[in-house]
Formats: C-alpha cells, structure tokens, sequence
C-alpha cells in the first residue's frame, strides 16, 4: 500500500496512462462531499499533482485513455452545484486541459466508454441525463470533436457494459439497466452501425463486469446483480463475436467458479494471460477472495499475509510498466477505503504447434514438446523432432522471437527461392545450431535449457527445424512445423 493515497471515495473517474507508465485518478464522491484532486500512481508511490487549471469537482465520470494521442480523456459527472456535466477534459501527464469542442453530449453520468484502438475513437454511449432520463446516443471523440454518430440502437439505459474487441474490431455492449429492470441485450458498433446480435443463449439481465480475454479472443461476463440488488448470480458466459455461450464447468455455486455475488473487480491480466476477480458482495457478505479465468474454470489464489480487506466497488487494471494488477478503494457497508494494493499472479507456461511441415522422404518432419514437458524458467523443455531420414545427416534447428516479422519480410516465407519448394519459413532464426543424427530412428529429442531467470517470464519463443534429405530424393532438404512457447513459472 501507498503511505501518501487519494482520500477515501468512490465514483472516481481512472484511467491507465500507458505513454507515461502511470495511473491517472480525478475527482469522487466522499460522503456529502464531491472531491476534485488529481492524483497518479506510477507503480510504487501516488502523487498528487497541482496542474495550473483544475476541472471542477465531479463523481462518476466517463473516463478512457487515448492511446492514439497519449491522453486520458475525462467525460462529465455529477457535481453539486453544476450538477450534471457536459464538459470534455484531457490529462497529458502534467496539466488538464478544457476541450471547447464544436459539438459535444449533453451532460452525463453512468456512461458508458470504451477506447476503440483500431479506429482511434472514444466511444461513449448512454447513461443518466437531465430530470434522471436515462440516454441512448452513442457519441465518438476523435480528439478534436465529439460527433454524434448515432441515436438508435440500444435503447436509453445506464451502466452498460463495454468493451472493445480487437480481434473483431468491434465494441461490445451488454445489459444495463432502466426504470423497468435490466436487460441481456448484446450490442456490436463497427464505427457506423450499431447491430443487435441474436445469439442462441444468453445471460440473465444484469448490472455486472466484463472484461476483454485478449490471448483467447473472448468477450468474459462473470456474476452480477439482477435489477434491484436482490439476486446475485454465479455464472461465467464469453462471448466469441456471435455467440454468447457459459462455462460449463464454471456453473454451480463456488464449484470451479467464485461464487455468487456482484459488484466484484474484474480486468484482463496480460502477464498471467487470465481475466481476474477480487471482492465484491454476496449473501455471506463482502468478499475479500482472489480468482483467475483460465477459459475452464475459475481458479482460487490463497493471499499471503497481507492482503485487501473484504469489499466491493473497487477499481482495479492492470498496469503494463511493472506487470501488475494494482487495486484501489471501494468499500464494505458504510466503510470506505482509500488503500493501494498489487497482485502478481502466476505466469503460466503454453505451447502450440502451427504452421505445416512439408513433405520429406519419411513423411512430414513433425515438431512438438514432448510428454509432460513444458517451458519452465529453470527446467529443461523437451521437443521431439520426427520423421528425420538417414543415420549421419542432420538437421537444423532455430529458434527466434517472432513469428510475424524477419529482416523486414513478412512471415512465413515460401522457400520455394531456395530449392525448396511447398516448404515453408514460420519463425525468425536469431539462433540457429545443428541437432543429433537419428541414428536409425527416425527421430531427435531436443533439450532446450530455460535459465531460471524472471526476465524471462511471460517472453515468447518460436522454434523450427530444418531437414537434410538422402540423395534421390526430389528436394535436398524439409522443414518441419513451427512450436510456439510462452515460458511461465508453472
């Protein structure tokens, strides 16, 4: 925790700063009071900052940041003289500026918001307006102007769930609540159009969190509440850009799940590669438990003597410059708290064969990890290279960091330049260096020594080998597959 901290409060806006490594935190609701302090967290010690023009006091913002251009762009609110907000405000590490834009929402709370880092847009949309009327705009913020890009999609509601997807390119947008209750309705915009999806199966209606898995690809929703707080819900559903489907063996109370309850942390861990879970509110009370979502099943992590006190509403992300989950705040019945913790799960190891070798004299050279082997800082990873001829001639292996780009030229490369023909280059070869002969065989085990060293935790590897094929044969050589490892500690 951090001895010099925000006050306690909640209703902040927040973003992660990724240009200057650091978290960005304006303004809150502090019992009666509205706060409007600036503060940012760069791993280790919060600071207050006293830009030259602050913006005024507020609560429950729509905050994002701007990858694009390098700022956290702050949207509205609540304040109690102003009351609502219609004032747009950018952070660039030192000081806020006012956005007096051509065009800009009406004010807002509740909304929305999400980065859209393929088209370099915010998109915002919906949320409570004036006289408490819930909104149903989606608005996008350029850097420059704000344009309303559409008014009809989903209907008016508040805090709606968004998220954006990457791999679809695409924001994601479920649930929300209104007068009449929440609902499950699923959402896409592209940029243009926003496309209510009909999938076969669906959650509940719910106020709930969602996180984007990024290394599997999926939309996650875990838990939540139903309209009225009176319901909380244990379930696990991802969505693959058509379909929403649950975990089947994360269903049942506390069995491979968390158990029911809402108001819970959720965001995607990128070191670990797994969605994580912390707090929030259930029947027994405020929960203070540490799950992770391994596309199974939720998996438990036992804290170590110091560890956050139960509680629901806290803010947590994951902070790229130091590879942690940092979490703040929230609270427990009438008891708020205004404390700073880290979370440094476990970096788990995977491997996956891809690609396709070509044909050789004794089939296609195939390229895995052998049995229970996996890549482990301070083990031996064992690959298992078959379909090798001969008794004295070799092969080749290389290894190299990426799999998309080498010396300029795209990945793979058709080495059909080289006399080789229906062969193809997967990986880079930083390294390259000769393998054991067969010996009669027909296969070669290669030991690959990882250093125990965490530098090395969460790096990946590409490794593929190259053939010497026996006279006669139409081609002098093949290569194998390509295997991709990603070295963990377990």
């Amino acid at each position: 925790t951090a001895p010099n901290a925000p006050s306690v409060r909640n209703s902040v806006g927040m973003a992660y700063d990724a240009a200057r490594s650091e978290t960005v935190l304006f303004g809150g609701f502090q019992g009666a009071a509205q706060l409007g302090d600036t503060w940012t967290f760069n791993g280790t010690t919060w600071s207050q900052k006293t830009p030259a023009t602050n913006p005024p006091v507020r609560s429950a913002p729509g905050m994002a940041y701007d990858a694009a251009r390098s700022r956290a762009v702050m949207f509205g609110g609540f304040n109690p003289t102003l009351f609502l907000l219609a004032d747009t405000w950018e952070w660039d590490g030192t000081n806020w500026t006012l956005r007096n834009t051509a065009t800009s929402p009406p004010g807002r709370l509740f909304a929305g918001m999400a980065y859209d880092s393929v088209r370099q847009r915010m998109v915002m949309f919906g949320g409570q307006g004036a006289g408490s009327a819930l909104l149903g705009d989606t608005w996008e913020y350029n850097g420059t102007t704000w344009t309303l890009v559409s008014n009809t999609g989903p209907s008016p509601r508040q805090n709606a769930m968004l998220a954006f997807d990457p791999v679809r390119n695409q924001t994601v947008l479920f649930g929300g609540g209104s007068a009449a209750g929440t609902n499950n309705q699923t959402w896409v915009w592209n940029g243009t159009t926003w496309t209510q999806k009909s999938p076969a199966t669906a959650p509940v209606g719910r106020y709930a969190q969602m996180a984007f898995d990024a290394s599997r690809g999926r939309v996650v929703v875990y838990g939540g509440a139903n309209g009225n707080f009176t319901t909380n819900y244990s379930d696990t559903w991802e969505w693959d850009g058509s379909n929403w489907a649950p975990a089947p063996l994360a269903r049942g109370d506390g069995l491979w799940n968390a158990g029911a309850r809402s108001a819970h942390a959720m965001t995607y861990d990128s070191r670990s590669e797994r969605v994580v879970l912390f707090g929030g509110d259930a029947a027994s009370g405020c929960k203070d438990d540490v799950w992770s979502w391994n596309g199974d099943a939720w998996i438990r992590h036992l804290a170590g003597a110091a560890s956050p006190s139960a509680r629901s509403g806290a803010q947590v992300w994951f902070d790229a410059s130091v590879n942690e989950v940092r979490l703040m705040g929230g609270g427990c019945g009438s008891t708020f708290q205004n404390d700073l913790w880290s979370l440094q799960l476990p970096v788990y190891s995977r491997w996956e064969a891809y690609g396709q070798g070509c044909v050789g004299s004794l089939g296609s050279p195939t390229l895995f990890v052998d049995g229970a082997s996996a890549p482990i800082v301070g083990t031996t990873l064992n690959l298992r290279l078959t379909n090798i001829p001969g008794v004295i001639l070799p092969a080749v292996a290389a290894y190299g960091y990426s799999r998309t780009l080498w010396n300029g030229l795209p990945l793979p490369v058709d080495l059909a330049a080289v006399g080789l023909p229906g062969c193809n280059l997967y990986n880079s070869a930083e390294a390259t260096f000769g393998l054991t002969a067969p010996n009669g065989t027909g296969t070669i085990l290669w030991p690959v020594q990882i250093p125990n060293n965490p530098a090395l935790l969460g790096g990946e590897v590409f490794l593929q080998t190259l053939q010497f094929e026996l006279p006669g044969f139409p081609r002098w050589g093949a290569v194998s597959n390509g295997v991709a490892v990603r070295i963990g500690d377990r």
